[in-house]
Order: C-alpha cells, then sequence, then structure tokens
C-alpha cells in the first residue's frame, strides 16, 4: 500500500485531529484514512472516463468524433 507522510503540520492541527479521531472512536491514522476517502469519494474528482474525454476532447471535431492531426 502506498504511503503518505506530511510534515510540519501545525501541532494544534493535529490536536484537533486527534480531538475528532477519538469523537469517532477512531485512532488519528484511521481518521485520516477516512477523511482522505471521503475528500475522493464525494469531491470534484471526475470519474476516469470524463478526465480522458477532457484531454482529449480538443483533438476530436465536436461533430463527427474525427481525429484533428
Amino acid at each position: 500500500m502506498t504511503q503518505i507522510i506530511l510534515e510540519n503540520l501545525d501541532p494544534i492541527v493535529v490536536e484537533k485531529l486527534q480531538v475528532r479521531a477519538t469523537r469517532q472512536g477512531r485512532s488519528l491514522l484511521e481518521e485520516l484514512k477516512a477523511i482522505v476517502e471521503e475528500a475522493v469519494e464525494f469531491g470534484d474528482v471526475p470519474a476516469p472516463q470524463e478526465t480522458m474525454e477532457a484531454i482529449f476532447s480538443p483533438f476530436f471535431f465536436a461533430n463527427n468524433n474525427s481525429i484533428l492531426v
């Protein structure tokens, strides 16, 4: 599994995260995972197909989907 390291966090932020985790009955690590997963699930992260269309749409004509060369 991929690791993510957060450095130089304000100690007050860490304390607030710990309080939040405790309220949720989770460890700090579990709380951080939940926050990140929720952000990706409910954020405005496009689906892979939407991303590909956004990247390649300038190379297609809107009327017949021919590739511009």
